[in-house]
Order: structure tokens, then sequence, then C-alpha cells
């Protein structure tokens, strides 16, 4: 063990010692062996193994150890101090030192002196940690003491005997020195806590020590040849070195036991000492301040300094410092202090060691006794300025002084710093100049009056070192006492300050200390500072100042560092070097002689750029400061100037510029702008003068390094920039960094330029050199695997020159360096992008319409953005796809172990429960690609082809890929019990299992109080902990086994979510393939569970919650939310997904079941007959997204039936399942929600699969005529639900559809076949069945039969609001032949359909008003609120006061009902806008109003008068502002201003058309005037609080309808926006009120199938004759001022805004324009909108395009002329924004969403017309009678079926398309109004 080096033996030993159990006792046994080694043979000490021992045990001893341990380390430490101070362990400690040899003498002191302060500090350390062996320890020290100090007293022998008298002496310099080293130790140790009695102790043995004269008794053993120069000696000599080192001890064991610590006294940042209130240590201190009295005193210091032969100065400093100590704790100090101050002071050029102790003391004076604060203050900063400086690199005296001076601060007032800081800043002066203050004669600055004579001669004062002295002063003033006033100050005094003039010392100082100041100055200082540096630097250029010129350079390296990326001190910095490179190479005109100076400059800014761009992210940096462009300057002005690659000049920066380059933006970026030629020419840098010499040699250097690049074409901008991307990324390569130049490519700009494929061949020479790099690289980097990952991101590119270039340089690496993919992860990327590519192409299944545009991986730090053209994407998908293959097959070749192990390793890692996904492309890849690997027995091969099969080695790749699964996953619970069986092993063996059930059987049950207390549990928590239980379930016997069976099948249910059930069916399958026996039971289980779960939970499908209806919904005035709606339907499947992934495990082992174990089976016989029941008893949700999973359960059924045909139950349970299958179609037909292809397609395979398994019934089976009948019935109305469904799926038929499932035939459309008695049975099953099969078929007969159910059976009808509907189709008067008792007990209508009840045509009828009014109280006021306009004109025709009373019991429940319905009759009062012709409902108006103004009470009064005072006082302002309507714009603007500071704001008041908020403030500075000729509308912004839901379940949302009905988990989020509204004045808002009424319940209608659309109905209310509120759209410009702004189109302003067609933002807003433009184009053919022009539609800031202004719809015209006879508005410009033609795939998905609005419309259309019948007789000039309605409902095109409706549509998009008559309108508008188009 010798030859181990001693360093690594020591660190082994401590190690050792520091570990618990085992550890320690092996390190205390190998120290009792030393130590009995040591007892053994006492000249073993010198062994270096015993001197190592000893350290590690020190070193060990400074661990914190516990008790037991502390006092077996004490022990050995007592052991070997005693043996290295040789002496004997006695009671008396007597010395042997004279007893050894004298030769070893000269080596002795160095060992010893060497161990014996370690074992001093550790002895120490344990009575800081180990009070309770603080006494024993302490005594033993005191008795060292005691022993050394006796000997040292021992006189000198007589005996003249010269080798007895050196043996004394020796022995007394050992004892001597080892004594200095204990008081050094002790004066250590009191540097932290000490206990009070080991305090007390060391200054008893301090004062001992200096009260006697033993240090001077020493004064004759100046012996040379027995000193050791240790640094304890600290150059002074034996007995002096005593004194100092017990003084020292004395210090800081009086200031520990003081305050703790010895350091706490001096410190005065943390706390101001003084004299403490209570002084329990009053004696000793007294004693100290005698003791330090005796020697300061004039014959005290007289005596030590003739005993000692030296001044003692540095000793005087220490005992004044003990004498303040002293003094502060009693609370007096004598004058002599200051005395003695101004003495040392005197003393500073012969001991200037003197100075840190004067520093310290007199700082600490100043802070205990105020009096002596000017006086310390005074000679601080004449330290500070005089103070002798040295040039070893340390803290300068100076700092010293003025860091204590600025702490001083802090005690007096801020002014006193700044004072301080003008007075140091005013010395500097250069020397030359007649206000240079330093340069005086001394005299004028003595430090004291008491000076001597010496010190006052006059003498040329150190100019330089003075000057350099008050810089040092003012940082560290400035940096002290950390106030931004007094660094702003310090930077603009030295600024100042700074001269030329200086020495070049003084002015690099000034600059470095600048920077030191810099990075805590606020950002305008900083600021300045930059632009100093900046400007220095060059003006340096020409004046060349190499040492000023690396000063600069070092300060701005220096606040690089010391500032943090992206922050605005680094980014001005940034941009300040950036600048002042780019001015430098521009501004150049220095002769040829003087570039040097130039070049100079110029690379120290490189140098200092370096530093600072080092972490920078881009993306966050200000984009208004143009960084990206400033770099591209920066290196256009290096390559001009001779920094190029192939230049000498420029490879002395190489690395320097290869830094800059590694974190250098590209020299493009997408936002460069639309020409990339006339960018490069008006380039500030580019277009200066540039030499013909310049331009042909960067030429020749492109030519030579890229022979195949084309210069003929380019000009010289484009070739100087070429030449810098060169440069740039070349460089960049070097650090492995390839894919910058790929992305040159993204930028829009150059691919149109003629520079693609000089980019491309750049890119393909740098190819060259990576690879080349690469290859000599050992092992390859993060960073590199990294870029790799990037290179294949671009692979995947959206842009197909940037793909390309992507995969060619793939394609060249992975050839030439195969072994790439043994990486890991970039062999994993290469998957994960497959699997990512796959996901984006089957979108189009999924999410048709908002394609998801940002792909990223949840395993790698992957993503990829790809376009939102699915042809594009397949293109990509198939590209990368073909590639990946190669690469993976040509490394498989080089290394195919590594490569099979990593495929292997990737099919492992997949996380397998947390996605639903089951297609993944990389996972399919890995096995296709693993399984061709060659195989390790290559004999295999040669094997012929035996039965029409070659082999090949998947059967081995799956084996090893087994073999790792099972052994990765094996559980600890898995005992191995082979081998020794023993009883003793059995026994073993059995305990540990029975250890192991607790252990899993108490995490489970944890798993399950936490799901039912609601804790969250996470995924891989849930997985780990289930699938324990089962591997260790599976080994036990069946008791133990259903223990935790039971709970491994009950958590799933508990935690009810995709991911935990489809965990426990893979878990449950295994364990019942793992134990076969065990089946049943876990079946039972399951169906156990699952029937608990439908019978308590009621989740899912079994939810006893239904759906509304849109028109049962609140209708919102808010823009569509799509978020809303996938929330919703995320919610809906999460809980119908683990119904039918149970229903799969259950359907899949029914068959294995019933011919193995008949029990079990019946056990699912009985489940599913339970679960049939609850269906044909309707207490299921029967919700679209539940169409697969019912008709499964149905499908299931019928294969159960097949089975038990042949038994009495088979015919019931077959009748059951028909019967179920039928109750599908009890409600109204609905399409599916969303726009999920697979979901829609998966729905009909199930639905045929069924039609074809109920016809092979009909041959095959006898059934009673009652089943047949409702068998047939089923296959017809599965058809047509088929048939519908296929419409939804492809609604363009000639246009891009994925082929999904088999064509349906038009024939399934049609109803012939439909009989009564079919209808019969049905009804007997439920009559909703026959209710709603006319809504199924256009058939007219079907109508009438189902007509005459409800008349036959009005008991059992009444319970279907629909059947209601047939009656008044056929009897709109309401003279229906039926029991008019029938009706009060009818469902509730619609609330659209209550007003409509009150018209004429229906005749009076007191049960159905009766009817009316039950059926419009028992909605919310949330939803009858939409309906105020209708209810208001009910009171038109309400004779029997039905309606009135309706009105006046809601508004006494809702106040804002109460205001809404008061605005409205206000503003029905008159017919015209003026209010001068009185409509003939005026009176009834009047009345009603009246009563309920006059039923105000209480708040609700008060509310109603803050609430119309205030709206009135807001609306006047128009009336005010009449006067100035021919005046200009400011003078109506300062009126509308003036008016609105008069408007007093009261609480809760709120805006008309904003209800649902509450005016918090008001901008009255936004008054704006808008034009009209003869009205004053003006606009206004205020600020509304509102509130919204948080964390509501959407699924509650969209059944209860409102937010008050939400349940408790929502919570309300309060927040404020500011809107912006019009007050209109003459205008009759009333059309725009109803029209976008209209649109919000199309919204409705959308959201309800979850349509992918988009609308606005912004809110319009009309509060009196003519006046009315409008809220202005946010962010939005009318297409009108697009036009005025020169504009070219709308695909022009959207490339402008969005970026080009490539581009996310712009693909995104395309998304956005196509389902406003599908929404809008509908409604406007249905509704009628007219006057289309350009002012009326307006483009959002997301590029929705929205519709205003409808004062013309349905039967009206502008004028009456009809120039707008399309359809809809679908313009040139339209088309080009979707694609530029009908057979883009923007403009097919336009195409699709039309015709799906279209068909979800379709059945409102009655609804949606009765909200239009009821305004008829309002006056609006629209309606032209009952014809309007008739004309409306026409075009909905009711007589066609689905597909014949969705053509339909598709012809009015043909007619649309491009228009003349659209464009003559508004050729037409441009001409006669100034429009533009």
């Amino acid at each position: 063990m010798d030859c181990i080096d001693k360093s690594i033996r020591r660190e082994s030993l401590r190690k050792l010692g520091c570990l618990p159990d085992h550890g320690w006792n092996l390190f205390v046994q190998s120290s009792n062996r030393y130590s009995k080694l040591l007892e053994a043979d006492s000249k073993l000490f010198k062994a270096q193994r015993i001197e190592d021992t000893v350290l590690s045990i020190c070193e060990v001893t400074l661990e914190n150890k516990a008790s037991e341990n502390a006092l077996t380390l004490f022990q050995q430490l007592r052991f070997y101090l005693l043996n290295y101070l040789f002496l004997e362990d006695t009671s008396e400690y007597k010395s042997v030192l004279c007893s050894l040899d004298e030769s070893v003498y000269p080596n002795l002191l160095p060992l010893t002196a060497n161990i014996c302060p370690c074992i001093l500090k550790a002895l120490l350390a344990l009575v800081r940690q180990h009070r309770e062996l603080s006494s024993d320890i302490v005594k033993f020290l005191n008795s060292i003491f005691l022993a050394l100090t006796r000997i040292l007293n021992t006189p000198h022998s007589s005996n003249n005997n010269p080798t007895h008298t050196k043996t004394t002496i020796f022995e007394k310099v050992f004892y001597a020195s080892h004594l200095g080293f204990f008081f050094e130790e002790i004066a250590d140790a009191c540097i932290s806590a000490l206990p009070q009695d080991a305090c007390l102790w060391a200054m008893e043995v301090c004062n001992t020590i200096l009260v006697s004269d033993l240090p001077c008794k020493l004064i004759d053993l100046h012996n040379d040849s027995f000193l050791h120069h240790s640094n304890y000696y600290a150059g002074f000599g034996l007995s002096y070195y005593l004194y100092l080192s017990s003084m020292k001890a004395y210090i800081n064991s009086s200031g520990c036991l003081w305050y703790e610590d010895a350091t706490s006294f001096w410190d005065i940042v943390k706390h101001r000492p003084s004299s403490p209130e209570e002084k329990p240590f009053l004696t000793q201190f007294q004693s100290i301040l005698n003791l330090s009295d005796k020697f300061l005193s004039k014959t005290g210091t007289l005596r030590l300094q003739e005993k000692l032969g030296t001044s003692c100065n540095l000793f005087f400093v220490l005992v004044l410092k003990l004498a303040l100590l002293s003094s502060s704790y009693i609370g007096f100090v004598p004058y002599t202090y200051s005395d003695w101050i101004n003495v040392l002071l005197g003393s500073i050029s012969e001991d200037p060691e003197l100075l840190p102790h004067l520093i310290e003391l007199m700082a600490s004076l100043a802070c205990v006794f105020p009096t002596h604060f000017q006086f310390a203050m005074k000679r601080l900063r004449l330290i500070a300025i005089y103070a002798p400086r040295f040039d070893d690199g340390n803290v300068t005296y100076a700092q010293l002084a003025s860091r204590k001076l600025a702490q001083l601060f802090n005690y007096s007032s801020r002014d006193t710093a700044i004072t301080s800081i003008y007075q140091f800043a005013n010395l500097l002066s250069p020397a030359d100049t007649p206000d240079s203050y330093l340069a005086a004669p001394k005299e004028r600055l003595s430090i004291s009056d008491n000076m001597s004579s010496s010190s006052s001669q006059t003498a040329t004062v150190n100019t330089i070192s003075n000057y350099l002295n008050v810089i040092d002063s003012v940082r560290e003033i400035a940096l002290t006492v950390n106030d931004e006033k007094i660094y702003g100050l310090a930077i603009s005094l030295l600024i100042q300050k700074f001269s030329r003039k200086f020495d070049s010392r003084v002015s690099t100082e000034l600059v470095r200390t600048l920077a030191d100041i810099s990075t805590k100055a606020n950002d305008r200082d900083f600021s300045i500072l930059v632009q100093f540096y900046s400007i220095q630097n060059k003006m340096l250029v020409k004046n060349g100042d190499e040492a000023l010129t690396i000063a600069i350079c070092d300060s701005r390296c220096l606040i690089a560092r010391g500032t943090e990326s992206n922050s605005f001190k680094r980014s001005d910095l940034l941009k300040s070097l950036l600048e002042e490179i780019i001015h430098i190479g521009i501004v150049r005109d220095t002769p040829a002689p003087e570039l040097k100076g130039y070049y100079f400059g110029m690379s120290k800014a490189v140098q200092a750029l370096v530093e600072c761009v080092a972490g920078t992210d881009w993306s966050s940096l200000p984009k208004e400061e143009m960084y990206p462009a400033l770099f591209r300057d920066m290196w256009f002005t290096l390559v001009i100037n001779r920094f190029r690659y192939s230049v000498d000049l420029g490879e002395t920066l190489e690395v320097d510029l290869e830094n800059i380059a590694k974190n250098s933006p590209l020299l493009v970026f997408e936002d460069f702008g639309s020409n990339f030629e006339s960018n490069l020419e008006l380039n500030t840098v580019l277009r200066t003068h540039i030499e013909h010499s310049v331009i042909s040699q960067i030429k020749s250097e492109l030519l030579v390094r890229v022979p195949n690049i084309d210069l003929k074409p380019l000009s010289t901008s484009e070739i100087c920039f070429l030449s810098a991307v060169l440069l740039l990324e070349s460089l960049r390569c070097k650090s492995n960094k390839l894919s910058a130049l790929v992305e040159y490519l993204l930028d829009p700009s150059l691919r149109d330029s003629q520079l693609p494929q000089s980019i491309r061949a750049i890119a393909l020479y740098n190819l060259t050199s990576f690879v080349e790099s690469l290859s000599k690289e050992r092992r390859v980097a993060s960073s590199t695997i990294d870029e790799f990952q990037k290179l294949l991101c671009l692979c995947c590119n959206r842009v197909d020159c940037v793909r390309q270039l992507a995969l060619e340089c793939m394609n060249y690496i992975m050839e030439t360096l195969p072994h790439l993919l043994g990486i890991k992860e970039i062999l994993f990327s290469v998957l994960e992008l497959s699997s990512l590519l796959w996901k984006a192409r089957t979108e189009e299944c999924t999410d048709q319409y908002v394609p998801q545009l940002l792909y990223k991986s949840n395993k790698l730090n992957l993503s990829v953005i790809l376009s939102d053209i699915y042809s594009c994407r397949e293109e990509v998908l198939f590209q990368f796809n073909r590639h990946a293959r190669s690469w993976i097959q040509n490394s498989s070749k080089a290394i195919p172990y590594q490569v099979k192990n990593l495929l292997e390793s990737y099919l492992a890692d997949f996380v397998d429960f947390d996605d639903l996904e089951v297609v993944e492309l990389g996972r399919s890849l890995a096995v296709e690609l693993g399984t061709r690997i060659v195989s390790s027995d290559r004999d295999n091969f040669v094997l012929p082809a035996f039965g029409n099969w070659t082999p090949d080695t998947s059967s081995e790749f799956m084996a090893e890929y087994t073999i790792r699964q099972r052994y990765s996953h094996v559980d600890n619970s898995i005992l191995n019990i082979e081998g020794d069986m023993s009883t003793d092993r059995i026994d073993l063996i059995l305990n540990e299992k029975s250890k192991l059930f607790e252990t899993h059987l108490a995490a489970l049950k944890s798993l399950e109080d936490d799901i039912l207390q609601g804790n969250t549990v996470s995924p891989q928590r849930l997985r780990n902990e289930v699938r324990k239980a089962a591997a260790h379930a599976v080994q036990e016997p069946i008791f133990q086994f259903s223990v935790l069976a039971r709970k491994i099948v009950r958590i799933p249910f508990l935690d009810f979510s995709p991911s935990s059930f489809k965990l426990g069916i893979t878990l449950w399958n295994w364990m019942m393939n793992q134990v076969p026996s065990f089946s049943s039971f876990l079946i039972s289980n399951i169906i156990r569970n699952w029937k608990n779960e439908i019978v308590t939970e009621k989740r899912g499908y079994f939810s006893t919650a239904k759906s509304k209806s849109p028109l049962a919904l609140p209708m919102t005035y808010s823009p569509t939310e799509r978020a809303s709606f996938l929330s919703y339907k995320n919610k809906v499947m999460s809980q119908m997904i683990p119904h039918l992934l149970l229903l799969q495990l259950i359907a899949g082992n029914f068959e294995g079941f019933w011919y193995g174990d008949r029990q079990t089976a019946k056990l699912i016989v009985h489940f599913m007959k339970f679960v049939l029941k609850k269906i044909t008893s309707m207490e299921v949700n029967l919700n679209v997204l539940t169409r697969e999973l019912h008709f499964k359960f149905v499908s299931f059924g019928l294969r159960i039936a097949e089975n038990l045909l042949n038994s009495p139950l088979g015919s019931r349970f077959y009748n059951l399942c028909v019967d179920a299958g039928l109750c599908w179609f009890s409600g109204m037909p609905n399409w599916t929600y969303g726009a999920d292809k697979l979901h829609v397609a998966a729905e009909i395979s199930v639905m045929r699969s069924l039609r074809d398994k109920l016809d092979s019934f009909l041959l095959r089976y006898p059934l009673k005529v009652s089943t047949t009948l409702k068998q047939k019935l089923l296959i017809i109305l599965l058809n047509n639900e088929m048939y519908m469904l296929y419409t939804w799926l492809t609604p363009v038929l000639h246009g891009r559809n994925v082929r999904m499932v088999e064509p349906i035939p038009d024939s399934d459309a049609a109803s012939s076949p439909i009989t009564l008695e079919m209808l019969q049975v049905a009804w007997n099953v439920s009559p909703n069945i026959v209710l709603y099969a006319p809504k199924r078929f256009q058939n007219a007969p079907l109508k009438q039969m189902a007509l005459n159910f409800v008349i036959a059976n009005p008991f059992t009808s009444v319970k279907h609001e629909v059947a209601l509907e047939y009656l008044f189709e056929h009897y709109p008067s309401g003279e229906f032949p039926i029991d008019r008792k029938f009706i009060l007990y009818w469902e509730p209508m619609y609330p659209v359909s209550g007003p409509v009840m009150f018209m004429p045509n229906v005749k009076w009828n007191p049960q159905l008003l009766q009817y009316t009014m039950r059926s419009m109280e028992s909605y919310p006021v949330s939803v009858t609120f939409f309906y105020v306009p209708q209810i208001v004109q009910s009171l038109r025709y309400d004779s029997m006061g039905y309606a009135e009373s309706f009105i006046l019991e809601t508004s006494g429940t809702s106040q804002l009902f109460a205001h809404q319905i008061l605005w409205n009759m206000k503003a029905n009062l008159y017919k015209d806008e003026a209010a001068t012709v009185p409509d003939s409902i005026k009176p009834i108006l009047d009345r009603v109003m009246d009563k309920m103004i006059n039923s105000l009470s209480g708040e609700d009064k008060q509310f109603y008068e803050r609430e119309f005072t205030f709206f009135n006082e807001v609306t006047s302002i128009s009336g005010k502002l009449k006067p100035f309507i021919r005046k200009s714009k400011p003078e109506k603007k300062a009126k509308i201003d003036e008016e609105m500071k008069k408007i007093k704001l009261d609480v809760g008041v709120y805006l008309p058309s904003n209800p649902d908020g509450v005016i918090v403030g008001i901008d009255r500075k936004s008054g704006k005037p808008l034009q009209s000729h003869a009205k004053a509308p003006f606009m206004a912004t205020f600020k509304i609080r509102k509130e919204k839901l948080v964390d509501a379940d959407p699924e509650e949302l969209a059944v209860n309808g409102t937010e008050e009905e939400a349940g408790d988990s929502a919570k309300k989020q309060t927040y404020e926006v500011w809107q912006s509204a019009i007050f209109k004045v003459g205008d009759d808002c009333r059309q725009d009120v109803l029209t976008l009424q209209l649109i919000a319940m199309f919204k409705n209608i959308f959201n309800s199938v979850g349509l992918d659309v988009y609308l606005f109905p912004y809110r319009v209310t009309a509060t009196n004759p003519g006046c009315g509120v409008i809220d202005v759209l946010p962010n939005c410009i009318s297409r009108d001022m697009l036009g005025r702004e020169a504009v070219n189109g709308l695909y022009d302003y959207f490339r402008t805004k969005f970026g080009d067609e490539d581009s996310i933002a712009f693909q995104k807003a395309r998304s956005n324009f196509v389902q406003s433009m599908a929404a809008y184009s509908v409604i406007t053919y249905l509704l009628q909108f007219k006057d289309r022009h350009n002012g009326n539609i307006m483009i959002d800031d997301q590029g929705h395009i929205l519709h205003i202004d409808f004062g013309f719809i349905f039967d009206i015209a502008p004028g009456g002329i009809t120039f707008e006879s399309a359809p809809f508005k679908l313009t040139t410009e339209m088309i080009a924004v979707m694609g530029g033609s009908n057979k883009s795939q923007p403009f097919q998905w336009f195409q699709e969403l039309c015709v799906k609005a279209f068909l979800a419309c379709r059945p409102y259309a009655h609804y949606i017309c009765q909200a239009v019948e009821v305004m008829l007789d309002s006056g609006l000039p629209c309606f032209k009678g009952q014809l309007t309605i008739t004309h409306c409902l026409e075009r909905f095109a009711l007589n066609l079926n689905e597909r014949q409706a969705s053509t339909f549509m598709l012809h009015l998009i043909e007619q649309s398309y491009a228009n003349k008559r659209t464009l003559m309108y508004d050729q037409f508008q441009k001409a006669t109004n100034g429009i533009p188009y």
C-alpha cells in the first residue's frame, strides 16, 4: 500500500471515516492499528503512512460526528498529539524530546509543524461540535499548555556540555514554536462560535502568556539552524511571534465570548457594535482593558521595544484592537486611542502591514463611539488616497479603506456618500493641468497635525499610485453603498474625468472600474457607459493605445459575463458592439500604414462580442431593435474588410469568430422582406463603395472553395452575401452545426431569388468538412446529437426545397457514417419522427378542418411544423419513410447488433397505457426492420424455402425482445424458490412472500383511498403499483389472489379513465392467461364492478343526464369557442371509452367461456340482459358520441342470442336485442360530433355489420311476426342512419375523400318499405321511434301515420314535444282532434315557439295558452332572456294577458330581464325613427312599462334608476352633438370629451349591450365622432368587469346549459375587458338585433354538432325609437379600410400580416378564414343578407371574416336593385385566400363546411322561422308578410334528402363562385360611395 499516492490514501481514509456503520468501524480499526504500531516503535512516527492516518483523522473530525464517534476521535487525537509533542502520557506530561538522537532535529520540526496544528484544529472543532466533551478537551489542552510553559520556564542547565546545550535550545525552540501554533489555532477556532467555557479558558491562557515575561525569556533562542521557516512564523522572531499569536488569540477569544464569533465586532455591515446593557463578563473585559493600558503606556511601550529590539508597531495595533474591544464592552474609550492611531498612521511607510488593522480599528471605533466618527472618516479617506500599492494582485489598502468608509455611510445620510464620491472624483485630473490636486506637496494633505516632522517634509507624491487609489475608492464606495443613484453618479463622474492625458495605467484602471460598477447601474446609466466604451474604441482605431483598447475589451467582456443572457444590459451591449464593428468597417478611411490600429480595434470588439453572444436566445430579444439585421451587417462588414475565412488575418481570430458563429442568427429570416435582391442592394454595408479588387478576391475565394457555384448571374451584393454565408456557416460547421445552412431556404424571399442553388452548393461543400470533422471525434457530443435531431426535423419540413436539401445531407452522412444510428437518440429520433408524420397524416380522418400544425414528441425533444395541406403531409411521410428505411438498413449492415438492440429498446421503452393510439409507424418500422437484421446464426440462410416460406430472423428478433421485456419488468416479489429447499429456506420464502403481499395490498389500498378522496394520482404511480400487485398475485394461492385481484379490478373502475382501463384490461387478460383457473373469478368481479358502476355512478353511456337541444340552451352573443365543444367531446369520450373497452373484453372472452365455463357465460348473459333492459327502458344517454357503443352492445347481444335461440330464453333475448337497437332511433336524427372521420367510419362499420347480421337472422331463423317486423324496421332505420352519416362523411363526392367505408347507395334514404304494422310494433317499444321516423324520411304518408298515432294515443304522446309539432303542422289553428286537457300536460315546447302561440292564426284556446306559459316558465331566465324581442311582440296579440303576466313575473325575478324588456318596449313604441308615428302596440307597451316600473321598490328601484340615469347621460351626448354636425371632427371630438367627463359612474351600472358585465371604468378620452350626414353617432370605450367559469364540467354545461346550474365543480373567475360601443341616434337597430339573434341561434346549432365553423354574433340593443347601442368588434378592420390602405387584395393582406403561404401564421389564419367564410356564406343565403359591400365585411386579427350592418335582409335590397343575385359573396380575392381555385384543399374545406352547416341547420328550419314569424308585424322593412317565411323555408330545401341537400348547397357555391353580379355591386359601391374593392 506504500506505493499508493499519499493524497489518494488520505482521501480514501477520510471517506471511509465519513461513512456510517461499517465504514466507520473499518476506519477505527485502521486508526487503532497504526496507533499500536506507534506504541510499539516510536520511530515509526516518521512514516508517511502514520502522518496520513493522523491527517485523515483530523479531517474526519471536522465532519459533525455522533457523540460516541467523537469520543473515539478525541482519544485518537489525544494519543497522537502527545506523541508528536514527545510528551509522556502521565499526569505531568514530561518531555522525552531530549532522548532523541540529535540527527533527527533538522527534520523533526517540519514534520510536527505540519501535523500538530491540524490536531489542535480538530480538537477545537470537537469542542465546538460536542459540548458534552468540551470540558474534557479543554482540560486536556490546558494540561498541554501548562506542560509547554513549564518546559519553557525551566532555566538553562549550568552544564557546559555543548551537546546538552544544543539539545536544550532545540527543545525550547520546539516547544516555543508549538506554543505559538497553539495560539494560532485558538485564534482561528474563535472565528466560529466556541462555548463560553472554552473562550474563557482561551482568554486565561493568553493572559497568562502576555502578563508573564515568557516570550522575552526566549529572545536568545534565535538560532537559525533550528528555526523552520513556516508560515506560522510570518517572518517575525520567535519571541515576537509568541506575543503576536497570543494577542491575536486574545482578541478573537474575547470577541467570541461577546458576540459568539470573533468577526462580528469588526463586521460593521452586519450590525453596529455597541456596549451591551447587561455585562456578565465585566470582570474579564476590565482585566483586558488593564492589560492593554499597561502595554500602551509609555513605560510599557518602551520596555517592550527595548527587550525585543524592534518598533513592535504590529503588536501595538493588536493591543489597540484588544483595548477597543474591551472598552466597547465596558462603554468607555480613553482619548489616547486617537493619539495612538495618529502615531501608527505615521509609521505606515515603514510598516504598511499595519493598515488593514488600523482600517478595521478606525471603522469600529467610529461605530461604537460616534464622537470619533469624523476623526475616523477623515483618516480613512486619506488612507484611501495615499496608501501604498503593491503589484501582488491582492486587494489594495485603498480598497479596504474605502470599503470601510462606504460601510460607515450606512450609519450616516446618503449625502455623505455622494459628497465623498465627488471629493474623490475631483482629485482625478491629469498631472499637467492646473487643477491637479494630487500633484501638490504632501503637507497640504497631512494625515494629522501630530505627525512627526519627518512625515511633513515636502516630497513629490506618487501621483499614479494615488490616482489608482482614488479610482479604487470610487469603485468600492459605489459597490458597497449599493444605491442606484450612487452607481449612476460614479459612472457619470468617472466618464467626465476620463482623459487621454492620464498615464495609460490610470486610464485602463478607470475603464475597468466603470465595468465593475456598470452591472449594478440602472439601464439608463448603463447605456451611457456602453456608448462611452464604443466612442472610445472608435477613436482608438486611429489613435492607437493598445493597453487602453485591451482594457475596453476586457471591460466589455466582464460586463457580458456579469449580465444575464437576453437581459436589457446584455442586449444593449450587444447592440453597441455590433453597431461599432459595422461603423468601423463602413467609415474606414485609414491610410495603409495605420491599418494595424484599425484591425486591432475591430478584433478587440470582436473578442468582446464573443462573450456577449454566449447563451443568447434570439427569439426573446426585442424585435424593434433588429438584432438579426445588425448581425447580418456585421458579417457583411467582416467579409468586405478582409476578415474572411481564407484570409490570414481572419484566421488569427478564427476561434473568436467560430464562437460568434456558433451563437449567431442566420443572415436571413422569414420576416426579411418580400424581395431579397432589393433588400441586399439597399443594405447599409453592401451599398458602400467596395473596391473592385476586394470583389474579385471574394469571387475567386468562392470559386476555389465551392467549385459548383455559379456567380455569373449574381450581383455584387449577392456575391458578398454568399461570401458572408460561407464564412459564417463554415465557422459554424466547425462546431458541428450544419442545419443552419438548410434553414436559409426557409426564407420565402430567398427561395424566390437566384440564390437557392448557391446555398445548396455551400451546404454540400460544408457537408464534407462536417463529416470529416465528425469522423475524427471519438465520441459524439450531446450538442452534435441535438444538431442531428434538428437536421432530421428539417427532413420533415413542409417546404420542399428545405426538405430535399436536408434529406440530401442526411443521406450523405448516413452513407459515410452509418455507425451514427448506433446512437440511441439519433435512431429513436428517426422512429419518432416517422410516428409523428403518420399521426399528422391521419389527422385528416380525426380533425380535418383545424389540423394541428406543430407536432412534438413526448419521448425526445423533437418538434416538426407541417403544412395544413394533407397531400403535402402525405408526400413528406412517403419521402421520410423511404429514406428512414434506407438509413436503418444501411446501418444494420455495418453495426447489426447495436441497431438490433436499439430497436428492441425502442419497443421496450414504449409507454403503453398513456396513449390510446393503436398505430405507431415508428414501432411498426422497428419491428419490420428489426426482423430483417442478419442473424447471428448464418447457417439458417442456406436452408431452402420449405412450405413456401423463406427462413428469416423474425423469430430471433422477437425472442430477444421477449426476453428483454420479461427481465426488464421482473418484480422483486417474484422469489426464487429453486435450489435449497430446507425448512429454514421455505420459512424464509413464505415470510418474504407474506411481507410482499402486505406491501402490495397496502399500496393498492392507498391508491383506492387517494382516488376516492379526489387526490391526484399520477398515471406512472397507478401503472407501477397495479402491475407489481398483478405480478405478485398470480403466484399466490386462491385466497391471497382473490384479495389482490379484487383491488386490481376495482381500481380502474374508481379512476374510470381510458388509460386506467386499458392498463386494467391488459393486466386482467394476462392474469387470466397466467392462471386460467382464476379466470371466472376475475370475470365475475369485472362484471360486478361494471354493474355497480352502471347502477350507482351512472357515468358516460349510462348517465341519466340528457343532452338538450341547442334551442333549449342559452344563446350567447360571443364568438365561437372551439375549445368549449372540444372539451365537451373529450369529457364524453373519456367516459364512453371505458365502457367500450369493457365490452370488448367481455365479448372477446364470451365464446371461450360459452364452450369452457358455461356458468361464467351465463353470468355474462344475465349482465347483458340487464344492460339491454336499461337501454329499452331509456335509462341510457343516447348522445351522438355513444352511437358506436350502443350498436356494439346490440351486436354483442345478437351474438349471445344466436347461442340461445334454441332455448326459451333465446327468443326473448333476441327480441330484447332488436328493441334495444330500435331505441337508438327514439330521438331526433343526429349527425356526428366534431370532424372525426374515423369515428364516423367505425359507426358505419358497426351498423353495417349489425344490419348484415339481422339480414342473416331473417334468412336462417323462423321468428315471430312482431319480431320480424321490428327487425325489418331496424334494418331500414340502420340503412337510413348509415346513409345520413355517409353523407356527412363525404359531403363533396367529387372532392378529396379518404376511402374509409364502402359507399352507401341512395336507395337507403327511401322510406317506402316502412309499413303501418312496423310502426305499431315500434310504438310498443317506444313511441319516440314512430314520432321521429318522419324526421328521417321525406315521406308525407309516414308523417300522416305518425300523426294518426298521436291522435289515437294522446296520453302516451304528451311526453314527446315532437308530437305537438305534427299537430300544429296539420292543424295550425290549434284546434286539435284530441281532448284539450292533454295539452296542459304536454312536454314543454322550445322557448322560441312560445311567442308564436299568441299570433292570430292560432285560435283562442285557454289550455293552449296555459301550456305555452308553462313551457316558457319551465326554462331559466338565462334562456328566455334571449327572446326578449319576440316576447315583447307577443303583447301585440295577447288579448288574455298571459304574455303580460309572464313579463311581469319574470321581471320580478330578474332585474336584467326587466331592463332589457323596458328598452325593447321603448324601441317599439313608434314605427319611425323620429318617434312621430306611434305603433298600434304603444298603449299596451306603455301600460306594461308603467306596471313594471311601479312594481319596483327598494334596491331594485335604485338599481333601475342608477342604470337608466347613467345610460341616458351617455346617449344624451348625441343630442348635444347635433349642433356640431357640420363642424370638423376635432371639434366634435372635443365636445364628446367634454360631455364624457361629466358622466357619473354609479355602482353596478352596465351597458345595455353587455348585461353580463358591470362597468368599472370609462375611458373619458375615447369618444370618437362617427361619419353621418344628419345624425350624431359616436363611439366610446368602457372597462367592463365580467365573470367566466373555470374548470366547469363541459358535459354538465351541455346538459344544463346555464352557468348557474353548472355544478359545484365550476368556479367563477373575474376578469376585466375594455369594450368599445357605438351609440346611434336616428337609426333603427331592431333589424340588426333580429339578425344577430338569428346568427346566435345558428351558432348554437353548429356548436351542437361540433362543427368547425366560426361566427361572432356581436351585441346590438335597441333602446329607443331610432336609438341603440352596438358593440364594436375588437381587433378588426373592414375590407373597405384595407382598400384605402392600398392593399391589393385579401390574399396580399394575409401574406403581409401573417407571412408567406408556407408560414404557420398564414395557414392558421387561412383556416380561420375558411371556417368563418363557410358559416357566414350559409347564413347569408338563408337569411338573404344584401348590401355586402366591402364596408360591411370585416377581417379580424386572426383571419376570420365577419359581417356587420344588416340593414338589408330577407326580402329587401338597397334601392330595390337586385344587383346581388348570387346566393352569397364569394369573390376572386376570397377564393385566392382559400387556395386560388375550387380544386385546392382549403376551398374543398369551405365546400364541405358549407354543406355540413347547411345540413346541420335544416332540422331547425321551422324554429328559426318561428323566431322571425312573430316579428312580421313589428314594422321592420325587411318583411313582406307571410311570404317572407315561405321563402325562408324554401331556402332550407326541406323537400330534399341529405345527399340532395348537399348537392343543392354545392350548386349554390358554384353559382356564387366569382359571380359577376357580385363584382358589379362592388363596382357600383365604389362609384357611388367610394368604397374600394
